[in-house]
């Protein structure tokens, strides 16, 4: 029984339709091989619109596999099972923005909180800088003059600069206490980011391993069917022969189940290597984020990641008046 396969493409009805038929295949036609020269389709007009029909025929004209005129979108039904890998990525990414997103309002709610209590404390300290004056004002006696005045206003003087001092330490205080709640709370979202991140990971590849043993599975059905077919063919073609017809049909069905076992279990093989690279894969993708998260935390708790905010303010005077920054000995 000779089988022949065409392969044409259809578009719209500009475009020129091309069948490339093969030679008739004389042999095995369980499972026929032909060697043919490469051939190439003409360009299409509209390519989303083209069609790619494969199909069988006999030697008589009659289709063994796709009735004649039925076409076959391959690539469609090739592609639709991948379809849903991406639609899986943007679900977590969208969670990832989700969050990253919520992250950061929480984070500008925080800088406006720290701000308000900084405006609070610096209007109250410049409150009580202007009452300090206007009592030591009131204290004075006018008109009086002698070493009792002076000394009275070396004490003011030093109540003044030690009042000073006081204002501008808890005003460093407080700019610590918020820096503080600052990097305990960044370091808290980067806590939950990585979570989220490890997850996201953690699904990937418990989806990979998913895809690889379906795959697995199909693979030794593929192969078992082939074999089958295989079998039943050499059955059939030693019935055609009247000679030695049980002896031969015992060593077929011995070649048949050495040459399955065999064959099963080189693909076992070859599936066991390609899990365990997967899952080396796997392995090396977690040891690196493991690695990035270390280094992210010694970033984030390193000193030149997280500055020293009384340093800072003492030297920008952010948040606080600049007379309390001013040494209390230049009032002297």
């Amino acid at each position: 029984m000779g089988i022949y396969m065409e392969v044409g493409m259809f578009g719209l009805p500009i475009d020129r339709r091309s069948t490339y038929p093969t030679r008739t295949s004389q042999g095995n036609s369980f499972n026929p091989v032909w060697e043919e020269e490469p051939f190439d389709f003409p360009k299409a007009v509209l390519p989303t619109l083209a069609l790619l029909r494969i199909a069988a025929f006999e030697k008589g004209g009659r289709a063994s596999i796709s009735s004649p005129g039925q076409r076959h979108d391959l690539i469609a039904s090739i592609l639709s099972e991948v379809a849903l890998v991406p639609r899986v990525e943007l679900r977590g990414h969208k969670a990832l923005a989700k969050l990253w997103s919520r992250q950061e309002r929480d984070l500008w709610e925080l800088c406006k909180q720290h701000q308000r209590k900084a405006d609070a404390l610096t209007q109250r300290l410049l409150d009580g800088l202007a009452q300090a004056p206007a009592e030591g004002t009131c204290r004075h006696r006018p008109g009086v003059l002698g070493g009792e005045d002076e000394k009275e206003e070396d004490e003011e003087v030093k109540l003044y600069q030690e009042f000073q001092k006081k204002q501008v330490q808890c005003l460093l205080e407080l700019k610590e206490a918020q820096a503080d709640v600052d990097a305990e709370r960044r370091l808290e979202h980067l806590r939950q980011t990585q979570q989220r991140l490890r997850e996201f990971v953690m699904d990937a590849h418990m989806t990979q391993l998913k895809r690889l043993k379906e795959v697995n599975n199909r693979e030794k059905k593929e192969l078992q069917k082939i074999l089958d077919g295989k079998h039943h063919n050499s059955i059939s073609e030693a019935k055609t022969r009247e000679k030695n017809k049980e002896a031969e049909l015992t060593e077929i069905n011995r070649r048949h189940i050495t040459e399955s076992v065999n064959s099963i279990r080189r693909l076992e093989e070859a599936q066991k290597q390609r899990h365990e690279c997967l899952v080396a894969r796997q392995q090396h993708e977690c040891l690196v984020a493991r690695q990035q998260q270390g280094l992210q935390q010694l970033v984030e708790e390193s000193p030149s990641c997280w500055p020293s905010w009384p340093r800072d303010v003492r030297s920008s005077g952010q948040g606080c008046p600049r007379d309390l920054l001013e040494p209390a000995g230049q009032d002297t």
